[in-house]
């Protein structure tokens, strides 16, 4: 079957790609199906940042390297953990600044909800969700 693009058009559509591309967070993206969904989303376009605990740093840069050099989109590291509010608000705040938005999160864990309670609150401009 044919390319859509040429070779010439496929420079140019890497370029606005780029320009255009939306951002996820994918939490536990050091291995298994976190790794699988961070490098999913690659393909499909976004770039990722992939957040891991600082025991999976070395896989963490595994995966980083693997995007970069097979995906025409960013990745980015940052180390911490989901159930500290300090290293969310970094996490949300490293994103935003390295890659310029954020559109998914990706919790891969049972602290789901506590993640996607920040990222609410972040969006609607409240910094961390108020207790009512």
């Amino acid at each position: 079957m044919p390319s859509r693009h040429s070779e010439g058009s496929l420079s140019a559509l890497s370029s606005k790609m780029s320009e255009t591309s939306r951002v996820a967070i994918v939490t536990g993206s050091g291995q298994g199906i976190g790794r699988a969904i961070a490098v999913r989303l690659a393909k499909d376009g976004y770039d990722v940042a992939l957040f891991d605990l600082p025991s999976n740093e070395a896989q963490l840069e595994t995966v980083k390297t693997e995007i970069s050099k097979e995906h025409a989109t960013k990745a980015i590291s940052v180390l911490g953990d989901v159930t500290k509010e300090k290293d969310v608000e970094s996490l949300v705040a490293e994103t935003v600044q390295k890659l310029g938005s954020l559109d998914a999160v990706r919790v891969n864990n049972t602290v789901q909800n506590h993640v996607s309670q920040f990222v609410k609150s972040f969006r609607s401009g409240r910094w961390w969700p108020t207790q009512e």
